[in-house]
């Protein structure tokens, strides 16, 4: 093998230097603009509007001054897999050259092939359906639809773009998230409620605690993720039987109705109102009434000889009682006869 060194020389590092130095970037580029200048434009074929799976708005077909046809299958320079569009649905051509490029009536144009469902030049078809049509020139802003796709055409000298006919800007724009509307009229509570609750979520304040408080400063509600909560989805479509119903309570003097559902849970085990509780309904010391709770007076204590005080269920008919009961001891006291109670026959006339 041969190996082969090169070897710098100061006489050729100065001479390419020199040829460097001699360079002017600004006429280099002017150059290259006249050559571009000097070129037919490019037709920029952009997506503005379809219906098509995997086309996307923003998508860009270049087709040059050599033409291109626009089909549904195969090698197209504008290619759209719809179903309403033919295989071979039109043909792009370029009719200017170096001489009359600058003539309006030349330029690139359009011919439908025959196509089934037709070429819409701003919404005039070029021709009816399996017929061939006449060329129609493409100026800048025309627009196409083919199918279910609807095109916007650009033609630019040169390098020259315009935010329309690019990609990127039209991506962006069309990602860009949507402001939200928020209602400033409404004052209903549940609005409030909705939008607060819109807010948390949003900026992640109800991911970090387990509860989070309800209304009326009761107990928190779980929130962790899966959790269901039936009985507020419940509250919200059924709701109570009766709003603002009041707790039953037990009664000394009353026996619980057949409503109640102790009583309903006793009768499907097979006891009946008036029997006894247990299993030996026939022994006649077993109790049927409740045993009631009895209360000394005086704070006496058991086996003392004094009157027994039945509590009352009723804690304004125990207010009233302490009251008579130390207005009959001030009129003892004063040798008084005691004033007559609520049901003597006194208060009836």
């Amino acid at each position: 093998m041969f190996q082969v060194t090169l070897q710098s020389s100061p006489l050729i590092d100065s001479e390419l230097s020199g040829r460097f130095a001699r360079i002017n970037i600004t006429s280099v580029r002017s150059r290259a603009l006249e050559i571009a200048n000097a070129w037919p434009p490019c037709l920029r074929i952009i997506v503005t509007e379809t219906s098509v799976k995997g086309v996307k708005v923003g998508t860009l077909f270049i087709v040059t001054n050599l033409g291109g046809t626009i089909g549904r299958e195969g090698e197209h320079a504008v290619l759209i897999p719809d179903i309403n569009i033919s295989k071979h649905h039109a043909k792009i051509s370029f009719t200017g050259t170096e001489d009359n490029k600058d003539d309006s009536s030349k330029g690139y144009t359009i011919v439908d092939l025959g196509s089934r469902n037709g070429t819409f030049v701003d919404t005039i078809r070029l021709s009816a359906a399996l017929q061939e049509s006449e060329p129609h020139l493409l100026t800048h802003g025309t627009n196409l639809r083919i199918g279910g796709t609807k095109l916007s055409v650009h033609i630019h000298q040169g390098r020259d773009t315009c935010d329309q006919c690019e990609p990127g800007v039209l991506m962006c724009a069309m990602n860009k998230p949507s402001p939200v509307k928020i209602d400033l009229t409404s004052n209903s509570a549940q609005n409030r409620q909705a939008e607060l609750k819109r807010l948390r979520k949003k900026f992640g304040l109800d991911k970090n605690p387990a509860t989070k408080p309800t209304g009326g400063g009761g107990a928190g509600k779980l929130n962790t993720p899966g959790y269901d909560d039936r009985a507020e989805r419940r509250r919200k479509t059924v709701g109570s039987l009766v709003e603002g119903e009041k707790t039953q309570v037990a009664h000394m003097e009353e026996s619980i109705p057949n409503q109640n559902k102790g009583f309903k849970m006793l009768s499907k085990m097979g006891w009946k109102s008036g029997q006894t509780l247990g299993k030996d309904e026939a022994n006649t010391n077993a109790l049927i009434e409740p045993i009631i709770p009895q209360q000394y007076a005086k704070n006496a204590g058991l086996g003392c000889s004094a009157p027994v005080i039945r509590p009352s269920s009723d804690s304004k008919e125990e207010r009233k009682k302490t009251v008579w009961e130390k207005t009959q001891a001030r009129y003892n006291v004063l040798g008084h006869e005691p004033p007559p109670t609520s049901n003597s026959p006194e208060d009836e006339h």
